[in-house]
């Protein structure tokens, strides 16, 4: 069994319906990079070594990992170890590209188990995202789907804002619109060459896990919100929208921020 690792793994994150699996698609058209299913389970594995970590650091230096001097972050770090090598073994030593949405909400502890990882952090017109959220395989309503974005992409936000050189943010219209580009700055950022691959694959691709079955016309999917539903949008997630500069329909920037939007 092989126990080499990568040195610096890549996570795709942003709030899910967000294209976080498109640009894992992508990137795993690289020749140096490798990638395969969602994961999920580093989540429950976070939950029990968090909880695993306060147990064995109930009685300080009574316990081992308190006379060791092990703190959390190193804790976390090495069972990192052993996941980047399991993932190294099946990519046979290529870097590999884990795609989960869920994990935006717990970048702060994936980077003590990785400390060398890097964040693909996508962002999305929150009102495409609740559109389709409302209608995937697990349907939200439309409050929780307003407040999962939210949730997701603030999260995005507040590490890169904390840790600007492990996170690079991309937006999901400007990787469709402006493919070449975008894809080639991404990939000289995480220091490899860009790929005609990815922006084929970008462009030519049919949707993966896409909500809806028929292609999206002249119209956004959120075209036909009843005026409740708008202003419930509004109402829990405007403010963010208008800070993301997703400002095409001036009707929603007032709605949002009423009392500022005159002043910027």
């Amino acid at each position: 069994m092989k126990h080499n690792v990568v040195d610096r793994p890549i996570f795709v994150v942003g709030c899910p319906r967000s294209g976080t699996s498109m640009m894992q698609w992508a990137l795993r058209t690289h020749p140096n990079l490798w990638g395969s299913a969602e994961s999920d389970f580093l989540l429950p594995l976070l939950d029990g070594a968090n909880s695993a970590y306060k147990v064995g650091t109930a009685r300080g230096k009574l316990h081992w990992l308190p006379r060791q001097w092990v703190s959390r972050e190193e804790f976390l770090g090495w069972i990192g170890v052993g996941i980047n090598a399991m993932y190294t073994n099946r990519s046979n030593g290529q870097t590999w590209v884990e795609q989960t949405p869920q994990y935006t909400l717990h970048l702060a502890d994936l980077a003590m188990m990785f400390p060398g990882t890097r964040f693909v952090g996508m962002i999305r017109d929150g009102r495409d995202v609740v559109a389709s959220l409302r209608n995937f395989v697990a349907p939200m309503s439309h409050g929780q789907a307003c407040r999962t974005w939210v949730a997701h992409t603030e999260a995005l936000l507040a590490h890169h804002a904390d840790h600007p050189g492990t996170v690079l943010l991309a937006r999901y219209e400007e990787v469709v619109a402006n493919t070449e580009t975008i894809l080639g700055d991404l990939f000289r950022d995480l220091d490899e060459t860009p790929s005609d691959e990815a922006v084929h694959f970008v462009r030519n691709e049919p949707p993966i896990n896409s909500s809806f079955d028929t292609p999206v016309g002249d119209q956004p999917r959120w075209s036909d919100w009843t005026a409740a539903e708008r202003a419930a949008f509004v109402e829990i997630a405007g403010e963010l929208l208008v800070k993301l500069r997703y400002e095409s329909d001036q009707t929603w920037v007032d709605l949002a921020l009423p009392a500022t939007a005159e002043s910027h």
